[in-house]
């Protein structure tokens, strides 16, 4: 009896919210509402989660959208009530392991450093929302200077493996990597304090260069298996947003100082981050 009085509240409070926003033609407040009446209803188990925004026809991109829109323009990152472009779009930053490092640092935009082959920076003149991000080691070359065209062949691997990074001391150096965690500032807010990097690493069944059979052919996998299109990524809440025209800090904390290098190869730490390219919406276009 409790749980239907709770229930009727919840949905009496969401027409009126949702009758108010109709009419004063705000989809962003229709959205919140909607999320609302969702969230309550779904704790009691009175309806699957999204479901009230799918039967609205709002996707979950939408809903991402719906909700991050209004917390750019308190922060300013765009004007206020402005809906700038949005797409799907991804990030993709290389670091050089050739050395002992206790910090890396991604390099966030096109115009820092050089941008290698298969890197994907931001724009200056765009904002990027993550919603998923991956940490991967990559093995290019046949030497401790890679070429671009060694990078783009090169296969990024979701954990330390010692069939592939076969000098001494070399995977359990690098497997160091999945021990630390990730700091994000952008214009020095800290987005996010400590990420725990363990939650990038997956070891699957098949794994390259593991020993399979005793023939003297195929006796072993050529690649590491990969499972789905999120495999190797993990889920973050929506909250950090890169600026084309802000000051973006995204720092990897290693528990020691190790050595990550090849000795017959390049070694490098690939971040991809996945979600939403606000194009053109940096504060470099604002007149």
């Amino acid at each position: 009896m409790k749980n239907a009085k709770f229930i009727l509240s919840m949905l009496t409070a969401f027409v009126l919210t949702f009758a108010v926003t109709l009419t004063a033609g705000a989809p962003v407040a229709v959205g919140c509402a909607a999320g609302f009446a969702v969230s309550a209803l779904s704790v009691l188990g009175a309806m699957p989660t999204n479901a009230l925004c799918m039967s609205m026809g709002m996707t979950n991109n939408e809903a991402v959208i719906s909700r991050i829109l209004p917390k750019l323009w308190d922060k300013g990152y765009v004007p206020q009530g402005s809906k700038p472009k949005v797409t799907q779009g991804y990030i993709c930053s290389l670091f050089n392991l050739q050395g002992s490092f206790n910090t890396i640092n991604f390099n966030i935009l096109v115009n820092q450093g050089t941008v290698r082959a298969t890197e994907n920076r931001l724009n200056i003149v765009d904002m990027f929302t993550v919603t998923h991000w991956g940490l991967f080691l990559m093995k290019a070359g046949a030497s401790t200077t890679a070429t671009d065209a060694e990078i783009a062949v090169a296969q990024p691997q979701t954990f330390e493996n010692p069939g592939i990074f076969t000098a001494a001391n070399e995977a359990a150096n690098l497997g160091s990597i999945y021990r630390g965690n990730i700091q994000v500032k952008v214009d020095n807010d800290v987005i996010v304090d400590s990420y725990d990097t363990a939650r990038f690493r997956r070891v699957g069944e098949a794994q390259q260069a593991l020993n399979v059979s005793t023939a003297a052919t195929l006796n072993s996998y050529f690649r590491s298996e990969q499972q789905g299109p999120n495999y190797g990524f993990s889920e973050v809440d929506p909250e950090i947003t890169f600026n084309g025209v802000g000051k973006n800090e995204v720092v990897l904390n290693l528990p020691a100082n190790l050595s990550m290098a090849g000795t017959t190869s390049t070694n490098f730490l690939v971040l991809v981050c996945r979600g939403l390219l606000w194009q053109n919406s940096s504060k470099l276009n604002r007149s």
